[in-house]
């Protein structure tokens, strides 16, 4: 205490928080870790418990008396003629799951009928930076200063969000504003450490803060859900990759018009399309059927809805072997009926080739498309 006081001259305040200047750092490193016992409770503080600024076990600062421990805690009379509003305070807890704080719509009108109302975002960004403050604080105590500096970090820049948001006149903006400032230093302190354990408390950076608006419903911002965020990626169904990849990504924006355009890209790429009379609640159900990329392949070559993708100007033998093609695909699936139909067409092409396509002035390719035909035809005969 009398290195304390002799070397005030040493010290920086900031925002009512003293701090040492460098050049006493040496002299009190040595004060500051010797063992010290609780003047309230005289819990005996060594080792690394020597370097708190307060007690490990009911809280009351290093060097103090109880009477003034206690005199401390004695509040300040209110006037009568003027109630306190009710405010809510964010806890110094160390549960990563903290509920925001909660206060009585009817009772906050009743005492502050003209604090102007914040907007939804404003209500879910507060809430948000307390509940990820809560997350920091935790990992700040167990000593895992590199996570608990990131989520001081994101709880401050929320914090800071919230301040911006919060209407004028609204007491809770600078509490906000000086919170996310308290958080974003301890996250500046615990950066400098590269990693190591932080010396000094957290209650040295951050403090409680008391807020007046109702955080118990606020709502989750359409901007941030998931697939928000995605869509505002560029990520799209005319545009995502044909892989495993690019089809989590049309499936997380959670569209059923982004998934349709996804399917007709793959079906394209097989040489077919959507028929016009498929309905998009078959073509919905299809789709919802696959739970990956290759499930909604092999979903889409079975689906009733998908018709080849007939150019009128094809080349005809062309079109006869796609026909082929197509009959065989669906012969694998099982669909026999509908393989045997267009068995029949490629027939009818391949025959029509046969007899006037100019190519076929060559034996050799007459005879190759002959005897094609008759293979096709045999599959049609055996099938009837």
């Amino acid at each position: 205490q009398a290195i304390l006081a002799q070397g005030s001259s040493n010290q920086i305040t900031c925002r009512g928080k003293q701090y040492l200047h460098a050049c006493a750092i040496g002299v009190m490193a040595s004060v500051a870790t010797a063992p010290w016992s609780c003047g309230l409770c005289t819990y005996w503080h060594e080792g690394r418990e020597a370097t708190y600024s307060k007690c490990a076990i009911c809280g009351a600062r290093r060097g103090e008396t109880p009477a003034e421990e206690r005199s401390q805690q004695v509040a300040a009379p209110v006037p009568s003629s003027a109630p306190p509003p009710p405010t809510v305070t964010a806890p110094r807890s160390s549960s990563a799951a903290v509920a925001p704080p909660v206060v009585e719509e009817a009772a906050r009108q009743a005492v502050a009928p003209d604090v102007p109302e914040p907007p939804p975002r404003c209500l879910w960004l507060a809430a948000e930076g307390l509940r990820l403050e809560a997350r920091a604080a935790e990992l700040d105590r167990a000593g895992n200063s590199a996570e608990a500096a990131f989520h001081h970090r994101r709880a401050a820049d929320k914090l800071g969000e919230a301040a911006a948001l919060c209407p004028d006149g609204h007491p809770d903006g600078p509490q906000l504003k000086e919170h996310a400032q308290e958080v974003s230093l301890r996250a500046v302190y615990l950066d400098s450490l590269a990693g190591a354990a932080p010396s000094m408390p957290l209650e040295d950076h951050v403090g409680d803060v008391s807020l007046l608006m109702d955080l118990s419903s606020a709502p989750k911002p359409v901007e941030e859900e998931v697939s928000a965020l995605i869509a505002k990626s560029g990520a799209s169904g005319t545009s995502a990759p044909m892989s495993e990849a690019g089809y989590q990504l049309v499936a997380a924006l959670e569209n059923p018009a982004e998934m349709r355009a996804y399917a007709a890209r793959i079906i394209a790429a097989d040489g077919r399309r959507r028929a016009s009379s498929a309905a998009d609640a078959d073509v919905d159900a299809t789709l919802h059927a696959a739970s990956n990329f290759e499930g909604l392949q092999q979903a889409l070559r079975g689906a009733s809805w998908v018709e080849l993708d007939i150019d009128p100007n094809m080349d005809r033998l062309d079109l006869g072997m796609k026909f082929a093609a197509e009959a065989a695909s669906l012969e694998s699936q099982g669909r026999r009926e509908e393989a045997t139909q267009m068995y029949s067409k490629a027939v009818a092409v391949l025959q029509f080739v046969h007899k006037y396509d100019p190519r076929c002035k060559n034996p050799k390719v007459k005879e190759a498309i002959g005897k094609r035909v008759e293979e096709l035809s045999r599959k049609v005969a055996g099938a009837s």
